[in-house]
């Protein structure tokens, strides 16, 4: 949506969640490449900025970083948050978005396509991401410029991530990225495909998107919750942060879970600490 910037909402802890697992994901296809030669290639339907200040008005007009990288310290982070540690160290002292994670982790000569629509975010994005080689940015909208992103070759698609991030403002968008991650499947069966979507308090929207990929959820696909931090939900707005990962790599089930698992205890003492204050 043309609406939509992600600054207001940069580093609160449903980014922390969504970043982490994309890192840790990263890192997976990595080591899962059969040879060091294997370059992969990063999708982002949704890019943003890449980058954000998040001493910049819009960031502190809601503040929202300091439900998330508030209370995270990178050097300290445990060895499944490795790789993310390593992409906020990049970044400093600007908060990575996704794709300026993965810039941050790839190897040379891995590709990136990142798309955005929205005027002020691609100017933000060539800024933070344009110059870098092997990355292209495409002004279009993410849910229909993704297919043509795709690479050609199997054995490229099969080290392909794409990361299906809208920004869910229109009801719609749910049954819509579910279309969308099916429509990669066809073109591109083999290709890892992350998906994140808010569980919003008093609102079943997201029940769409979930009954859109009922049939790859029942065969392999991973899931996983992160609650907002604090002993009872927020009563309104988002509650849970949510991700699918279809195609994973053997053996991350584990690991994807445990991002989630350990975000949520970290953001937690960290809530628990701001209520005694």
């Amino acid at each position: 949506m043309l609406s939509y910037q992600h600054i207001y909402h940069a580093g609160g802890w449903a980014d922390l969640q969504k970043h982490a697992a994309l890192c840790a994901l990263w890192d997976a296809m990595g080591r899962e490449a059969a040879s060091p030669k294997v370059r992969r290639t990063y999708i982002d339907t949704h890019s943003g900025r890449g980058a954000y200040d998040l001493g910049a008005v819009e960031a502190l007009k809601t503040a929202e970083f300091e439900t998330g990288i508030a209370h995270l310290a990178p050097a300290r982070l445990p060895k499944l948050l490795h790789p993310y540690g390593a992409a906020l160290k990049f970044w400093t002292p600007l908060y990575p978005g996704s794709a300026g994670c993965i810039a941050a982790l790839r190897r040379k000569g891995e590709e990136m396509a990142l798309c955005e629509l929205h005027p002020g975010e691609v100017k933000h994005l060539r800024q933070n991401l344009g110059r870098k080689p092997q990355v292209r940015i495409i002004q279009k909208n993410g849910h229909e410029a993704v297919i043509d992103a795709l690479p050609r070759d199997a054995a490229a698609q099969a080290a392909t991530l794409v990361l299906v991030d809208p920004s869910y403002e229109v009801k719609a968008e749910y049954a819509q990225t579910a279309q969308t991650a099916l429509h990669i499947l066809e073109r591109a069966p083999q290709a890892k495909i992350l998906i994140w979507y808010p569980v919003l308090a008093g609102a079943a929207h997201h029940e769409a998107l979930l009954e859109g990929l009922s049939v790859p959820l029942k065969h392999g696909a991973l899931h996983s919750l992160m609650n907002a931090p604090g002993e009872t939900p927020p009563p309104k707005g988002m509650i849970r942060s949510g991700l699918i990962l279809l195609n994973p790599p053997e053996g991350f089930a584990k690991g994807f879970d445990g991002v989630s698992e350990l975000l949520q205890r970290i953001l937690s003492r960290g809530a628990g600490r701001r209520r005694r204050g």
